[in-house]
């Protein structure tokens, strides 16, 4: 997590790193994350660390303040939708399919709903995969809750086993 001091150095940072980077000014901060968006994994990865050495940080902590945190500033909060994808979750929700299916379903669902919607689409994802995480432990506790009888959980070799000494406990008793 960082600090007051490292979230105000941050943004000078990553303004300085990118400039340097492409060589050009840049104006604002829309500019900035327009450039950093266009840049390649590797270019990117370069950035994580370089800030990181600056902020005496890791290049993991600084990359996850910019995409939970610093980069959140340019989307809708996908919190005002939460309603809206737990319906279509809901909807498209299989035990069959994969996680992953299910979520781009869910996400393509809402955008063709919401066209003009900037959420974005990893914290859609994160809100989605917490409801498919919701719905496995529900079907968990469904088939762990339901009552078995007792031929149902017990296999013909016990159940003969159990048999015979029933068996052998009456004979016991009568003969006495």
């Amino acid at each position: 997590m960082f600090s007051e001091q490292q979230v105000e150095m941050f943004g000078n940072l990553l303004l300085q790193v990118i400039q340097q980077l492409i060589g050009t000014e840049i104006y604002s901060d829309q500019q900035l994350y327009g450039i950093i968006q266009k840049l390649s994994f590797k270019d990117r990865k370069g950035i994580w660390q370089s800030i990181a050495n600056q902020l005496v940080s890791t290049s993991t902590e600084v990359h996850d303040y910019f995409f939970n945190t610093w980069q959140l500033r340019f989307y809708e909060d996908v919190g005002n939708y939460k309603h809206q994808l737990k319906q279509i979750f809901t909807e498209v929700y299989n035990d069959a399919q994969a996680p992953k299916d299910i979520i781009n379903k869910c996400i393509e669902i809402f955008n063709q709903q919401h066209p003009h919607n900037q959420c974005n689409e990893r914290k859609m994802y994160q809100v989605i995969y917490r409801y498919i995480q919701g719905q496995q432990s529900n079907s968990k506790c469904k088939k762990l809750s339901k009552p078995q009888s007792f031929a149902e959980n017990t296999s013909n070799e016990q159940i003969s086993i159990f048999q015979n000494y029933a068996f052998q406990k009456a004979l016991t008793y009568y003969d006495q």
